[in-house]
Formats: C-alpha cells, sequence, structure tokens
C-alpha cells in the first residue's frame, strides 16, 4: 500500500507480510532519491518462469553476502570461511569474472586490493611493517573440502610506510605435495633485489634470458660472514 510518512523518511514504501509480522517492504527516500529494498531474511532473483519460483541467479543474505549462481550456503576456501561476494559455476564463464576496458588512451581494467588498519569503513588508518595488503589465493577440492590452499601471492608492506610512501614487496608460494598449507619460495624485495628460498633438499633452478644469439649474464654476490660453496654451471 502507499502511505505518508510524518518523519518524511519515505514518501512511499510497498510493504509485505506474512501472518500479519512485517517481512519487509520496497522504500522510496526523497532526501536522497535512493529507493530501498529490505526483507528481513533474504533477497532472491530468479530468472526462467512467468510466475514465482524459476533459477536464482542472485541472492543477498540477512549479513550482507552476496550468492551469484544460485549456491547459497557458505563455503571454506582456503580457510575464509565466509566471502561477502561468494560466484559458484559448472562451467568456465559461469565461474569467472570478466573486467574489460575500452579507452583511447594509457588506461586499463585492473584488480585493487587494499588494506588500512583502521575498524571502520572508509578509515585510513596507516599500515605497519610487514602488513599484507593483499593476496590471491589458490585452492582446490580434495575429495573432502577446499579448504587447502595450493598457491598464494602475497603483497606486504616491506620497511615504515609514510605519507605518499609504501614501500611493498611479493611473495610467491607454492604447496609441497603431502601439505595443506603454502610456504613462500620466492620473494621481490622493495628494492627490486629477488630471493629464492629452499626448503628441504637441494634444488636446481634455471635462469634463462630468453634471448637469441649474444650472451645471457649472471651475477651472484655472497654478502655475509661466513664461508659458502656453491656451484655454477654453464651450458648451452
Amino acid at each position: 500500500h502507499n502511505e505518508g510518512n510524518t518523519s518524511n523518511t519515505y514518501n512511499a514504501h510497498l510493504l509485505w507480510n506474512a501472518g500479519g509480522a512485517n517481512r519487509g517492504g520496497i522504500g522510496y527516500m526523497p532526501n536522497t532519491g535512493e529507493v530501498v529494498i529490505n526483507n528481513q531474511n533474504a533477497l532472491n532473483f530468479a530468472t526462467g518462469a512467468t510466475h514465482l519460483g524459476g533459477t536464482t541467479r542472485l541472492r543477498i543474505d540477512n549479513s550482507g553476502n552476496i550468492k551469484i549462481g544460485g549456491h547459497t550456503s557458505n563455503r571454506d576456501m582456503g580457510g575464509l570461511s565466509v566471502q561477502r561476494l561468494h560466484i559458484e559455476g559448472t562451467d568456465g564463464g559461469s565461474s569467472a569474472i570478466g573486467i574489460f576496458n575500452n579507452q583511447n588512451s594509457g588506461g586499463s581494467a585492473g584488480l585493487y586490493l587494499g588494506k588500512s588498519r583502521g575498524t571502520s569503513v572508509g578509515a585510513n588508518t596507516i599500515v605497519q611493517d610487514n602488513d599484507p595488503l593483499g593476496s590471491i589465493v589458490w585452492v582446490g577440492a580434495d575429495g573432502n573440502d577446499a579448504i587447502s590452499q595450493g598457491a598464494v601471492i602475497s603483497a606486504k608492506v616491506d620497511g615504515t610506510p609514510g605519507s605518499n610512501d609504501m614501500p611493498t614487496r611479493l611473495e610467491f608460494g607454492t604447496t609441497a605435495d603431502g601439505n595443506a598449507t603454502t610456504t613462500t619460495r620466492m620473494i621481490v624485495h622493495e628494492d627490486g633485489m629477488m630471493s629464492l628460498k629452499q626448503h628441504g633438499t637441494a634444488k636446481t633452478y634455471f635462469f634463462s634470458s630468453g634471448q637469441s644469439g649474444g650472451y645471457s649474464n649472471l651475477t651472484i654476490v655472497i654478502d655475509c660472514h661466513a664461508y659458502h660453496s656453491f656451484i655454477i654451471t654453464v651450458a648451452h
């Protein structure tokens, strides 16, 4: 029904109820021009039917989590049991996010991850050394769940940040056979130095310039207060 509101919060609103209890509604806020949709439990958006029903395409639960693809329950992915946005499908297209830029300049599509030490939305509390700024995590189902992590790329503060100063390193981790968590294997530091970390038995690392003809140069600098032995093999 359409009715006025003495507080002028809503000019009009449409309510739905069950058993005499208000379950939600649609309201218009004249001061902001916003249309508010509210439901006590969840909002479900479906297609494929000319009447109530159909196939659920998008669901917003009562915690504010968005489910795309018809999946209604939370899935633990790599130890993250709840995601604000959860997309799940049965093929590549229904399980993908596409971001494409069309611009006659140097602009491009981007995925931005960020962090502050604030405790409220919109905070800009400065981060500290070693704070993670964001990660990309790969997980796989192991026949029981999808908690085990397979690989991760993390960006972490690498020094003391300040105004317009954010030193950061990239850490690359993989999971060894028989394990469920990642181990950092390579780090690109804030000054461009790259370190390879080996855990366990000795391994062989391959370096290639990728260029045809000419020479490839590899410089190894040992900077410490102890003796080291190593083998350099040059092959064509």
